[in-house]
């Protein structure tokens, strides 16, 4: 059986997500992993928990609103769809690349328009990484190596040999220790199950994987922590992250 498709869902009105979810609980190739009324929280859920998908309401009253929430799901690479009342709002939610514009309230054919699109979405953008073969494990099970897609060619890294992993909008820049960067067209999420898998990788931010082999030192500085790299460069620690990092390594 395939991994189930996990879904945020974010509205205002109480009815409507009354009424997504009894839509919804006839798809049984979808997870709710939450529902929301308030675009800031919807957002930090998904920094930490990374769903495969979000359904987005466009008018959210008294805070930031589904485009400014798109955006920053655009971010971190999750693919998004709105819901409205309202037409005037269709152009702008395409331009952002929205998978759907679903009108209320959400009925059962356009939950499977979406999910359609959202796996045509992830046939598009799939990645070329190997299987976790044994030739590809180290000793101690995790992968040594990754295969990356880039614009001309597939590339072999040897994971030993990279610093850190940045997300770049859909982009992903693996950035080498000979000062190199690699730069692939699929993004963070296609790779990052299989490099924190990796004990010496860690995600301090949601843009950011590092390799703490080719940590020199790490500043503290109030609420701020700065990882030095041994090459001299630096990345700074998204606050939300440095309680969750601390207690775990430190």
């Amino acid at each position: 059986m395939s991994k189930a498709i996990s879904l945020i869902y974010v509205d205002d009105s109480e009815i409507d997500t009354i009424k997504f979810e009894t839509v919804i609980s006839n798809f049984k190739e979808v997870e709710v992993l939450g529902t929301f009324i308030n675009a800031d929280e919807a957002f930090e859920f998904c920094c930490i928990n990374k769903p495969d998908l979000a359904l987005i309401d466009i008018v959210i009253p008294g805070g930031n609103n589904g485009i400014w929430l798109a955006q920053k799901l655009k971010e971190i690479n999750v693919p998004f769809g709105f819901i409205s009342s309202y037409d005037n709002y269709a152009y702008e939610a395409f331009k952002i690349n929205a998978l759907h514009y679903l009108p209320r309230p959400v009925t059962a054919l356009a939950i499977r328009e979406l999910l359609d699109r959202y796996n045509a979405y992830m046939d598009d953008n799939d990645t070329d990484t190997s299987p976790l073969s044994p030739d590809t494990l180290g000793p101690g099970g995790y992968p040594k190596r990754i295969y990356v897609n880039t614009q001309k060619q597939i590339l072999i890294i040897q994971l030993d040999d990279v610093t850190y992993v940045e997300a770049e909008g859909s982009y992903t820049n693996f950035h080498m220790a000979d000062g190199k960067v690699i730069v692939s067209g699929k993004n963070l999420k296609k790779y990052s199950d299989q490099i924190e898998m990796n004990p010496d990788f860690i995600r301090i931010h949601r843009s950011y994987i590092i390799n703490q082999s080719h940590l020199e030192s790490i500043n503290k500085r109030k609420m701020e922590m700065t990882f030095m790299f041994k090459n001299k460069i630096e990345i700074r620690l998204a606050t939300f992250r440095r309680g969750e990092w601390m207690n775990k390594f430190i």
